[in-house]
């Protein structure tokens, strides 16, 4: 079973999308003028500048940002290309995106979409999913209809590694009431998948339109954990396939962060097409033909 994962490359086709007028909108809401925007200073460190002017200077709490967020991005509406990929078939979708632009192409009412995940997690997401038509959507940096749970700044970051770190090494035995299971590696070999995180150990992954800056610790913590296991005796039970694909238009800009890849196992796969709608059909026909 192949799963796809996507980032918020699919949203720059979607009606409506612009990270930049969603950054104008919150620094106009909040009257964050003065925030350092710079575009070589990673997110999370913005986040945490808009995070400490908000509630020191204005009194205000972190979670009407993230509400603001919420309702910012609920405005997105499905392209193309999310139509074709909730048409794929492929029944595993992990995405980084907090909006339901996916969902929407068969969902009518957002609000009415539910945290399906065997753990129902108010906070981390490494259980959080929505079934749209028999397919899973897995949001691992949270969901718009529980914005306590987007991911944005370094806490937030650190505190889902931690969650992802234990949940790997430890399992959940003592952690949740309603779900006893070993540590990852030591159930390799078992068919259960209780989150997103067991499909980088257990099935092909097909990475597409994210663009995996280093500030996401954690998702390159997992890649660089999974190669550390591999290279040990008891990794041989590793079998399966993580591919990145990118545009050839990317390649330049992108290869120190393709070599760090490649250092951790992942195959690259380049398309001789540049960033496009065109680009992600191709890939989605590519999957669906494996």
């Amino acid at each position: 079973m192949d799963v796809l994962f996507v980032g918020n490359g699919i949203n720059t086709f979607a009606e409506g999308y612009s990270w930049d007028r969603l950054m104008q909108n919150l620094f106009a809401k909040f009257h964050l003028e003065s925030v350092l925007h710079n575009e070589n200073a990673p997110f999370p460190l913005v986040y945490e500048e808009i995070y400490f002017k908000s509630t020191q200077r204005r009194k205000i709490k972190e979670s009407k940002i993230k509400n603001f967020i919420a309702e910012d991005i609920n405005l997105l509406n499905p392209s193309n290309i999310h139509e074709e990929i909730l048409n794929s078939g492929i029944k595993n979708i992990i995405t980084t995106n907090y909006d339901y632009t996916l969902q929407k192409v068969k969902i009518i009412d957002p609000s009415k979409i539910e945290n399906l995940g065997k753990v129902k997690e108010s906070l981390y997401s490494l259980f959080r999913y929505n079934i749209v038509d028999n397919q899973r959507v897995w949001h691992v940096h949270g969901e718009m209809n529980v914005p306590r749970s987007i991911i944005l700044g370094y806490e937030h970051y650190s505190g889902n590694l931690q969650a992802m770190r234990n949940y790997i090494v430890n399992g959940t035995r003592g952690s949740y009431k309603n779900l006893s299971a070993k540590g990852l590696i030591d159930r390799l070999n078992d068919g259960t998948t209780y989150s997103w995180i067991d499909y980088f150990f257990k099935h092909n992954i097909h990475i597409v339109g994210l663009k995996l800056d280093f500030e996401e610790i954690d998702l390159w913590w997992l890649l660089t954990y999974r190669a550390r296991v591999k290279n040990k005796k008891k990794g041989s039970k590793i079998t399966n396939k993580i591919t990145y694909y990118i545009p050839r238009n990317f390649v330049n800009t992108s290869r120190a962060k393709l070599e760090f890849l490649k250092a951790t196992g992942v195959t690259i796969s380049v398309v001789e097409i540049d960033h496009s709608e065109l680009y992600y059909s191709f890939i989605i026909k590519k999957i669906q033909s494996i």
